[in-house]
């Protein structure tokens, strides 16, 4: 789908089910003398691959790959990176922030046992370590190991016979970073915001923080783009459109933070309990996520000094201050 000169967007798949290729990012690609891929997705399911014979129907000549660009260091963006990397010598860039992610498979776990957010781990992915792997297999597959060419800073132009600019927008990960096109105002965003998996401000993995997120919120309405195309979910296209997108997703966090805290004002409840309460619906592929949303706003308000925890045995309530 072509959105603005030279810049398309090839849709990824839900994650509302676990099967081969299901939760691919969206895949966005820039054209100039040659093409950038920012957010490749997945290889399993045919996932990049029916992206490759998209591009070839829109004139785009996968040959001329030259870079990929990573928002984040998460397996459902990058997989297929290291095919890029293997069958063209495409470069591959990320946030300095993010670089273990990428060439560190294992990476991704280690941070979650130095997360300290351990004493949840049982709520959250109630199974042994080696079934949470099985199942990122299945649907991603095996993660290659890739080598990062370039590490990223906020404002470092990035040339293809036009300029792509990363914009630091943490928030999801530390390294989480958009590429703002500003020749047509459209701004690549990765997991800024999520309105497909999530409720907006993508909160989602155990590295997020709120209160960056809504910081990057806000710096990405100051750019002002005329399209944002996130990396689940449908691409936003107008101006106005994208204002409010965002701002909808600032306020939609304040929302959720004054239901959790009415919540726990009626009664002491565990993060399960929380989470059962407030998205009784939630699809089993999609709830160990939507419960680590809920506990980073639980740890946000619990620095702000509005809530706090206790142990109870080997579990944790919340509860009112």
């Amino acid at each position: 789908m072509n959105i603005a000169k030279g810049v398309f967007f090839y849709p990824g798949r839900p994650g509302t089910s676990i099967k081969r290729g299901a939760g691919s990012s969206n895949v966005a690609v820039v054209q100039g003398d040659h093409l950038a891929v920012i957010d490749p997705g997945v290889l399993p399911g045919g996932t990049f691959r029916n992206v490759l014979a998209e591009m070839s129907k829109d004139g785009l000549n996968p040959e001329t790959i030259s870079q990929v660009l990573l928002t984040h260091g998460h397996w459902d963006h990058m997989n297929a990176g290291g095919y890029l990397q293997e069958h063209f010598q495409a470069k591959i860039a990320v946030s300095h922030l993010d670089r273990a992610l990428v060439e560190n498979p294992d990476q991704f776990f280690e941070d979650f046992f130095q997360s300290g957010h351990m004493d949840f781990q049982k709520e959250i992915a109630p199974v042994p370590l080696w079934v949470l792997k099985l199942i990122l297999w299945y649907s991603f597959g095996s993660q290659p190991v890739m080598k990062v060419d370039r590490l990223l800073t906020d404002g470092d132009r990035l040339e293809i016979g036009r300029t792509i600019e990363a914009v630091s927008l943490p928030g999801h990960t530390p390294g989480m970073t958009g590429y703002f096109v500003a020749d047509c105002g459209v701004l690549i965003s990765g997991d800024l915001f999520d309105f497909e998996n999530s409720i907006g401000m993508d909160l989602t993995n155990f590295k997020s923080d709120l209160s960056s997120g809504l910081e990057s919120m806000r710096k990405a309405v100051q750019l002002e783009p005329e399209a944002a195309l996130p990396a689940h979910g449908k691409p936003i296209v107008g101006k106005e459109n994208v204002r409010k997108q965002l701002e909808d997703g600032i306020s939609t966090v304040h929302q959720y933070l004054e239901k959790i805290e009415k919540l726990l004002s009626e009664s002491n409840m565990s993060l399960t309990v929380i989470t059962d309460k407030l998205f009784p619906n939630e699809p089993v592929s999609l709830k160990g996520m939507t419960m680590m949303m809920l506990l980073n706003m639980l740890i946000f308000l619990e620095k702000e000094g509005r809530v706090s925890r206790r142990q109870i045995g080997k579990n944790w309530d919340w509860e009112r201050k």
